[in-house]
């Protein structure tokens, strides 16, 4: 086979790849229709309250109608076809991810939680009691930064003009700000076809060079890496091979503690090995169970607070009283196992420009370069 038609036979894969990923982005499914409802009902309770969540799952036939799909991609593209364009290993790497995804997804449908840890095993990986130790001793030895040094706290309307301006000074264009009611997520970027948006909450609490650090990491990483994707031929550069977010996700907290290291000079990301240690605690745990938890691992947050950050751990489950694998979306936990992964790729390049091509894992740079 020859290169053009290669290529022909791979873009119909990217093609499809790019549809099938639209209708299986988990976020979609991400927030309960009676999510307020319960978190008042929790509240009423004094935190003494598992929620009963209700979400708007997909249809399972629609479910097995991609896995069928991927299946057909699978079978007529790569079980007897060998391609010379590397770009062929990525392609074929995400329809596997794809049907971990579909298969989650599934599972969730049917609340069936062997199946939930399974796949959430294959896509976030298991936990490391290295990385457990490593967590215990960092919260155990950690110091406070200088107490005198306050950053500016930032009103509504001072948030968004922030936003602008910084959009006006980078000169982006394409991004839209988009304000809801209410998110599980501080921040979080969307890629549409034509235009981005960053959404947030109104009533976002934050300070000015907490704002600066979360726009590095949503716009300097997520969507820069998205913006050189769309300059290559292949769309799933944009969108994203197969476990992408994951290196994506590291290099992000890389810019943004390497920012608040300039404020900070001893700055420390404690939260991400708090994170680690309460998702690896709430894998056997009920709601409850993980808000009364968290008092342990940080300063007293109001019920409000923990039922958000519990919800997000609790992501799809709708009897949050269980007590077994599966009852834990781990996603977060990435976070500590990547920041001294990509501090030492870096650290061995001294240079790290080749990361923001596209929506690339850092074993994936041969592939696009060959």
């Amino acid at each position: 086979m020859d290169i053009a038609e290669e290529k022909k036979q791979l873009h119909i894969v990217d093609d499809c790849l790019i549809s099938i990923a639209k209708k299986i982005n988990l976020y979609k499914f991400l927030t309960p229709t009676n999510l307020l409802e319960e978190r008042d009902t929790f509240i009423k309770h004094h935190g003494q309250y598992n929620p009963q969540f209700i979400y708007n799952f997909p249809k399972k036939e629609d479910m097995m109608t991609i896995l069928n799909q991927l299946d057909t991609l699978k079978h007529q593209y790569f079980d007897t076809t060998a391609y010379s364009l590397p770009i062929a290993y990525l392609l074929k790497e995400k329809i596997e991810e794809n049907n971990h995804k579909t298969h989650l997804l599934l599972a969730y449908i049917h609340q069936d939680f062997a199946a939930i840890h399974t796949y959430t095993t294959l896509l976030f990986w298991t936990f490391s009691q290295d990385i457990l130790t490593k967590s215990q001793h960092i919260l155990s030895t950690y110091k406070d930064p200088d107490p005198t040094i306050r950053w500016k706290k930032l009103t509504n309307e001072e948030i968004q003009i922030y936003i602008e301006n910084y959009l006006q000074q980078e000169q982006i264009f394409d991004i839209n700000i988009k304000i809801v009611p209410f998110s599980m997520n501080k921040f979080l970027m969307t890629f549409g076809s034509t235009s981005c948006a960053l959404v947030f909450p109104k009533n976002l609490e934050t300070r000015e060079k907490e704002l600066q650090a979360n726009l590095i990491h949503e716009i300097q990483v997520h969507y820069k890496r998205y913006k050189n994707g769309k300059k290559s031929e292949w769309k799933i550069l944009s969108t994203g091979v197969s476990h992408y977010f994951i290196d994506e996700e590291w290099l992000a907290l890389y810019d943004m503690c390497a920012y608040k290291k300039q404020q900070y000079p001893d700055f420390e990301k404690k939260s991400i090995y708090e994170t680690y240690i309460l998702l690896h605690y709430s894998q056997w745990k009920s709601f409850v169970d993980i808000a009364e938890y968290i008092e342990t691992l940080w300063i007293a947050h109001s019920l409000k607070t923990k039922f958000i950050m519990v919800a997000n751990i609790k992501k799809w489950i709708q009897d949050t009283s269980r007590k077994e694998l599966g009852n834990t979306f781990i996603k977060n936990k990435i976070y500590a196992e990547g920041l001294d992964k990509i501090t030492t790729r870096i650290d061995q390049w001294n240079d790290k420009t080749l990361l923001y091509q596209g929506k690339i894992k850092i074993e994936d740079l041969p592939y696009i370069h060959s």
